[in-house]
């Protein structure tokens, strides 16, 4: 899994909340996104002391200079606090590696407003689906009414064990994917979600199998309500 310096992160993390209100940029970086997903190298034990992991979104200017790439950077929320309280900086900080379109989906679209931690294949393609359709006019939504999307998502670690330990059936290593989803709930800036999978190919999972979706998006918090959110912090500098 690639890991870049916390340095690195800030830069990125900057890139994205100085685009975020900009609706034409926020569509062009998330129109070409399939999902997001670790590699090899990743290992679930190395959070192991974490109950609660930090994804941020971020914007990497130098992969390509003409297409620049969104980004998921993840931190353990202790070693975040940590940096957030100046007691000691994490010397990396981990990026999943993110996967374009290759093909337009043909996919039905379907709408669900549930809030759901342990849910079916079948609901997570209807959430990905309706991201998938609809996630233009969420973006307008989200900046018309103010708080644009979200900086930093919430991902409770329990449970995310299971999942990874479970694709090695799909795939060569373990490994988990992210996916954009869309509960269709009133209120925009809580409407997007992270389903984590055991594999990119949801018809390759069986339908009895669960997968999850519970991450907490959060709001962009300004200068305050940030103690535990070191990147988001420096992001508004």
């Amino acid at each position: 899994m690639p890991k870049i310096s916390y340095n690195e992160a800030i830069t990125r993390v900057q890139h994205w909340n100085q685009i975020r209100l900009n609706k034409p940029s926020v569509i062009n970086h998330l129109s070409s996104i399939s999902h997001f997903e670790t590699d090899s190298e990743f290992n679930m034990e190395l959070f192991s002391m974490e109950s609660v992991l930090h994804l941020y979104l971020g914007v990497d200017l130098t992969s390509n200079s003409d297409h620049p790439e969104l980004q998921l950077l993840l931190l353990g929320r202790n070693a975040d606090a940590n940096a957030a309280s100046g007691e000691s900086t994490p010397n990396q900080v981990y990026v999943f590696s993110t996967k374009f379109k290759t093909q337009t989906s043909t996919q039905n679209t379907a709408e669900s407003d549930g809030n759901v931690e342990h849910m079916d294949v079948q609901m997570a393609d209807a959430l990905i689906t309706f991201w998938n359709e609809q996630y233009t006019s969420w973006v307008e939504d989200v900046i018309k009414k103010g708080d644009g999307p979200p900086n930093v998502f919430d991902t409770p670690l329990e449970g995310l064990d299971h999942l990874y330990h479970q694709s090695e059936q799909y795939n060569n290593s373990k490994k988990l994917f992210v996916f954009f989803g869309l509960r269709g709930i009133p209120y925009p800036a809580l409407d997007i979600d992270l389903i984590f999978t055991p594999s990119a190919d949801l018809e390759q999972l069986n339908h009895t199998e669960t997968v999850r979706d519970f991450t907490s998006p959060k709001p962009p918090f300004g200068t305050s309500g940030i103690a535990s959110y070191s990147l988001l912090g420096v992001s508004f500098v």
